[in-house]
């Protein structure tokens, strides 16, 4: 059977410095990726219903066919119909919307004053604000089966588990070996520097991990040990500049593909720099 696949492109660069929109694409082939435009969000006119200043990161509510867009440069989250591409409506955040990833009924996101928190889509209200706060709180991933969220904080090397229910610290994952002592040195043993983006793998018992730092894509084990990793700073095939969000799809463990951030593509149309890539079945 056919099925088409939603993919959201969201470009940083060309949104800051160019036409400030956000790309949404239509993928037919999984195997043998095709994409033609489908469709153009976004306007640099400020007084647009539209308009994005720095837009972060994007998720898609599929059962109720909404379009998630956090924009760090203002002070909400836009939400439009998937289908019309129209704002619905916005949601106020304290501080700078960050990284997004959806729960039951609900919205979790984490955000620069060093929080995630969590919004009811029902009530349209805040459920909870996490209980300790973070050093740059970045990539947020969720394990619906055991109520658990998982978030990275770029400043302190580190994956905190919350409790999804209650925004509580559950457990910390230090990606980063101690320091050398006397007898001990650990300057080659590899390490995860500021962990930015973060997704799970197919199997759903490694992290996947983007470090900003090392310009690499590191496979985590749930006791913080590297199992693969690959990538360096540079913009040729398996090379990185700035590797922010991340998803594992269907297949891409074994072909060792990921979609990450400034990876770049090349087609008779276009060369994308990617920040931000999701696929929905």
């Amino acid at each position: 059977m056919n099925r088409e696949k939603v993919v959201v492109l969201l470009d940083e660069k060309k949104f800051m410095h160019r036409d400030d929109r956000l790309i949404i694409l239509l993928r037919h082939v999984l195997r043998t990726p095709t994409y033609s435009l489908k469709d153009i969000i976004g306007n640099r006119l400020p007084n647009a219903s539209n308009f994005f200043q720095y837009p972060c990161d994007v998720v898609i509510d599929e059962r109720r066919s909404l379009l998630f867009v956090s924009d760090c440069g203002e002070l909400n989250i836009q939400v439009f119909d998937l289908h019309s591409r129209e704002l619905m409506y916005n949601i106020k955040t304290v501080d700078r919307p960050r990284f997004m990833a959806m729960y039951c009924d609900s919205l979790i996101f984490s955000s620069e004053d060093g929080f995630v928190y969590r919004f009811d889509l029902e009530t349209r209200s805040e459920i909870w604000k996490s209980s300790g706060k973070m050093s740059n709180p970045c990539g947020v991933i969720v394990d619906e089966m055991r109520g658990l969220v998982f978030v990275c904080e770029c400043g302190g090397n580190t994956i905190q588990t919350l409790s999804a229910e209650t925004g509580k610290v559950r457990s910390i994952l230090v990606l980063t070996p101690k320091r050398p002592t006397l007898f001990y040195n650990n300057d080659n043993i590899p390490s995860v520097s500021n962990p930015y983006g973060i997704a799970f793998s197919l199997d759903r018992n490694y992290f996947v991990v983007s470090s900003v730092v090392n310009a690499k894509i590191y496979l985590v084990d749930k006791k913080g040990k590297i199992v693969h990793s690959f990538g360096e700073h540079g913009s040729k095939p398996n090379q990185f500049n700035f590797p922010s969000s991340l998803e594992v799809s269907l297949n891409h463990l074994e072909t060792k593909l990921l979609y990450t951030a400034k990876k770049h593509f090349t087609s008779q149309e276009d060369c994308l720099s990617i920040m931000q890539l999701v696929i929905f079945t």
